[in-house]
């Protein structure tokens, strides 16, 4: 009976042990995770170069169009390598620039591994990739760039030439307090010439557009006047969608569930996303854009907007996972389109995220040039900052407008529920609301909503006229494709 005490003392234990070591470790890893907190860190400052690098196209050939043209050129056939001692290269080599057998292959360099196929006549390693179809070289030096990163949306190259005349420039500019520093953290300055490669074009660049509704907004079980209360209140109220569907049932006693919210919502702003974008015309040649956090299925994502700050008309806004070059770039696209032609003098303003300056460096390169104005921190430190400081307040203005409108909807369930918002409240910010700098006149007039007095009348015609206006658009389409 005792041993058996003592047994069961030990158990309990080893148990007491086990189950300390399990709490250990849930206080150090709970199981919960953390919340998603969105990055705050402080920009770098990024210096781009203007001047393109000289572009090498590397040929590729097949060798046995290469056996015919040297057969037709000399009246005789290029022969196999006649060896006068064993080789040691492999019967599985090919040249992997013309994919010449065994056959043709030189041992370059004796015992060190390098090939020379005497077909095409270049050098290569066995089993290396071969040379990129382009090269790029140092529009100073003529040096190859060297490819030093990989980001997500552009690799990087850097000229390594230090007899380089943009490196020697650079360097001789420096104090001897800077070279000091210079010699022992290099990073710190930027004294060669870099490229970046985007692996992206104007025809990748994205554009938001809600998905088809999921219901027929004609064939709807309420008329357009109810849908257009449900909006007014979803948006210009900025209430969640179980709010708008209790004010609806105590206030008007009609009962609508919050899933009928969202789905009108989305049908509505199906039709209004192009009717919104064509109706944008006569902006002013001065934007001003920025970026803030918007919660997507509990995590912090990013939504652009761009605004004309002299007529107060949202002319872009695209939301995205990352905060990147990609996203800046599609999100000044919307903006560029809305230019029959674009203006000589065209002039963002944003802050000092490097992702802009990149994606001005990306539109020169397919030959779109506007200026960039940088407007950074919250004092004026600089002539820019002082000149622009008024456009950035604008736009970060709208960014609390946008925050406090969407707030009560505790963020977004998918990317399609945020598009779908985000396409309502431009709509209603370009042509339902009033603005006071505007003498209390909406930023687009449509002359179709001078007769009606109430919002929800207005949001009613608003959704008729964008109907209608997707109609034309589908003739136009077909009229077209019919004509080719």
């Amino acid at each position: 009976m005792i041993a058996l005490i003592n047994n069961l003392l030990n158990i309990n234990k080893i148990l007491f042990s086990l189950l300390e070591s399990f709490l250990i470790l849930f206080i150090k890893n709970p199981i919960v995770p953390k919340s998603h907190k969105p990055v705050n860190k402080p920009y770098r400052k990024i210096e781009v170069d203007d001047m393109p690098p000289i572009v090498e196209n590397n040929k590729s050939y097949d060798y046995q169009v290469l056996l015919k043209e040297y057969k037709l050129k000399h009246s005789k056939p290029l022969k196999p390598i006649n060896r006068r001692k064993k080789s040691n290269i492999s019967s599985s080599t090919y040249c992997p620039y013309c994919g010449a057998p065994k056959e043709y292959l030189y041992e370059n360099n004796g015992s060190n591994g390098q090939l020379l196929c005497k077909v095409c006549d270049n050098t290569f390693v066995p089993n290396s990739k071969p040379k990129k179809s382009v090269t790029f070289r140092c529009p100073y030096c003529g040096y190859t760039l060297e490819k030093i990163k990989d980001r997500s949306n552009f690799s990087i190259y850097k000229c390594k030439n230090n007899d380089c005349d943009y490196f020697i420039k650079k360097f001789n500019s420096m104090s001897s307090k800077d070279k000091e520093l210079y010699n022992k953290d290099p990073g710190k300055f930027k004294l060669r010439y870099i490229y970046r490669d985007y692996n992206f074009t104007l025809e990748n660049l994205a554009s938001n557009t809600p998905n088809s509704p999921k219901i027929d907004i004609n064939r709807a079980h309420n008329s357009l006047t109810t849908i257009g209360y449900i909006l007014t209140f979803y948006v210009n109220y900025g209430l969640s969608s179980r709010e708008v569907s209790s004010v609806m049932k105590d206030v008007f006693n009609v009962s609508v569930s919050h899933q009928t919210v969202l789905n009108y919502a989305q049908a509505a702003a199906y039709y209004l996303s192009d009717f919104t974008k064509d109706k944008v015309e006569n902006i002013s040649d001065i934007l001003c854009g920025d970026e803030t956090y918007i919660k997507i299925k509990g995590k912090w994502r990013y939504i652009f907007l761009i605004l004309d700050p002299v007529n107060k008309i949202i002319v872009s806004n695209f939301i995205s996972k990352n905060r990147d070059t990609f996203s800046a770039c599609s999100a000044i696209k919307s903006a560029l389109d809305c230019f029959s032609k674009l203006p000589e003098n065209l002039t963002f303003v944003f802050d000092g995220n490097p992702i802009y300056q990149l994606a001005k460096y990306f539109y020169s390169k397919h030959g779109i040039n506007f200026d960039i104005k940088t407007v950074v921190g919250l004092t004026n430190n600089d002539i820019i900052s002082t000149e622009y400081r008024p456009y950035k307040q604008f736009i970060e203005r709208l960014n609390r407008t946008f925050k406090d409108n969407y707030r009560h909807t505790n963020g977004f369930g998918s990317f399609d529920g945020a598009i779908t918002y985000v396409t309502l409240f431009t709509a209603w910010f370009n042509f339902l609301r009033p603005h006071s700098v505007l003498d209390n006149e909406v930023p687009i007039h449509l002359k179709e909503l001078d007769r009606y007095a109430n919002m929800p009348t207005k949001w009613a015609k608003l959704i008729e006229l964008s109907q209608l206006h997707a109609i034309e658009k589908e003739k136009e389409r077909v009229f077209s494709e019919a004509a080719a």
